[in-house]
C-alpha cells in the first residue's frame, strides 16, 4: 500500500489563501493524506457539540472527485504514484429534504 497524494481544489489555509485554486502547482500547492465523501461533524458550531450529541448545520461533500494515473514512459510496465483530486462543497441541512438531489462528478485520467 502506498500513500496517494490528494489535492483539495478548494483548500483554505489558517490565512484564508486558497493555494490550490489553480491546481497542482509544484512550488505553492499543499497536498493532504486524508478526505472524505461526506461529513457533518465541522458543521455542529456548538463548543462541545459532538459529545452532546449536537445537530450539524450544514453537511459537507465531494462535489467532484478525480483521479490521476500517469503511465511512466521510462518503464512501460510502470506507473507515477496516482493522485486524487476534490472539489468541495456544502450545503444547509435545513435545504435538505428526502427530494434534495445534486450533481457529483467522478473521473479517472489515465494518461
Amino acid at each position: 500500500m502506498v500513500d496517494v497524494p490528494v489535492l483539495v481544489t478548494n483548500f483554505n489555509d489558517t490565512k484564508g489563501n486558497r493555494p490550490n485554486a489553480n491546481g497542482l502547482d509544484e512550488t505553492g500547492s499543499r497536498l493532504v493524506r486524508r478526505f472524505f465523501i461526506s461529513e457533518t461533524i465541522s458543521g455542529i458550531q456548538t463548543s462541545g457539540g459532538y459529545f452532546a450529541n449536537a445537530a450539524s448545520q450544514v453537511i459537507r461533500y465531494a462535489k467532484s472527485v478525480k483521479l490521476r494515473v500517469e503511465m511512466n514512459s521510462a518503464a512501460h510496465e510502470k506507473i507515477f504514484k496516482p493522485m486524487l483530486e476534490i472539489s468541495y462543497e456544502e450545503m444547509p441541512v435545513s435545504m435538505i429534504s428526502s427530494e434534495t438531489k445534486t450533481e457529483l462528478q467522478f473521473q479517472v485520467d489515465y494518461f
